[in-house]
C-alpha cells in the first residue's frame, strides 16, 4: 500500500481497552472495512500492551492493505536502540516491515537527529521500512533533516484551537516538498467540542451532525 492510498482518517489506538479487548477488536475491523487504513502505533501506550493487543487486529486483515506506523520511544541513547525497537514492533506484530518509522519527538533522543534519521534511511534501505516519518520538530529541524533524507510524513498536532505547524510555515514547507502532513488530536480528544463555541454549535445544528464531525469536516 502507498501513501497515497492512505484514507484521510486514521485509527487511534490511545484509548485501546486491553482489558476488555474484544469490543475494541470489533470496532477496527468496523473502521478497517469501512476504508480506514492508517495505523499508528506508540510502545509507551500501556507498557507496550496496545501493541500486542494490536497484533491480533493486524492478523485478521491483508496486511498489504493496511499502513502502519510506529514511533521510536522510549529514549534513544545509541543508535542501535533504533532497530532494536523496531525489531521489538516486528516481533510482536509478526511483520517483516513496517510501512513508516518515525522519531515521536526530539526530546527521546540523546543523540543528534540526524544520526536517528541517516539509520532509519538505512532500515528504508534493507526493507525493513518503506518510507520515512518525523513529528514534533520545527521547521529549521525538518529542513535540515529532510536536506539529508528525504522525508515522507511529518506527524503534528493540528486542530481549531491549535495551529502552530500552520503559523509557523512547516505546513507550507511540506506542500511545496511533496511531504505528507499527518494531524493528530484533531478533537483534542473531544476537548474542543466542549468547548460549545458558537460556531460549531450553530454549523451543527444547521446541519444535523455532531460538532466533532463539523471540525472534521
Amino acid at each position: 500500500m502507498n501513501k497515497q492510498d492512505i484514507f484521510p482518517i486514521g485509527i487511534g489506538t490511545w484509548k485501546i481497552d486491553c482489558e476488555n479487548f474484544k469490543e475494541d477488536l470489533y470496532s477496527l475491523l468496523y473502521s478497517y472495512y469501512r476504508g480506514q487504513n492508517y495505523l499508528s502505533l506508540y510502545m509507551l501506550y500501556n507498557n507496550g500492551e496496545v501493541v500486542k493487543k494490536i497484533s491480533e487486529f493486524v492478523a485478521c486483515v491483508d496486511r498489504d492493505k493496511l499502513f502502519i506506523n510506529v514511533n521510536l520511544e522510549p529514549t534513544i541513547k545509541k543508535v542501535s536502540d533504533i532497530e532494536k525497537q523496531l525489531d521489538d514492533y516486528l516481533s510482536i506484530l509478526h511483520l517483516d516491515y513496517v510501512d513508516s518509522l518515525q522519531l515521536h519527538s526530539p526530546f527521546y533522543s540523546e543523540i543528534p537527529l540526524l544520526d536517528v534519521y541517516q539509520e532509519i534511511k538505512r532500515l528504508v534501505l534493507v526493507g525493513k521500512v518503506r518510507y520515512i516519518g518525523i513529528s514534533n520538530v520545527h521547521l529549521e529541524q525538518l529542513k535540515e533533516i529532510n536536506e539529508k533524507v528525504n522525508i515522507d510524513f511529518f506527524e503534528g498536532v493540528y486542530n481549531l484551537e491549535c495551529k502552530y505547524y500552520e503559523d509557523s510555515g512547516v505546513i507550507d514547507f511540506c506542500r511545496k516538498n511533496h511531504i505528507q502532513f499527518i494531524a493528530y488530536q484533531t478533537l483534542r480528544r473531544n476537548r474542543t467540542a466542549k468547548h460549545n463555541y458558537a460556531i460549531l454549535v450553530e454549523l451543527a445544528q444547521k446541519y444535523e451532525k455532531t460538532q466533532n464531525q463539523i471540525i472534521l469536516n
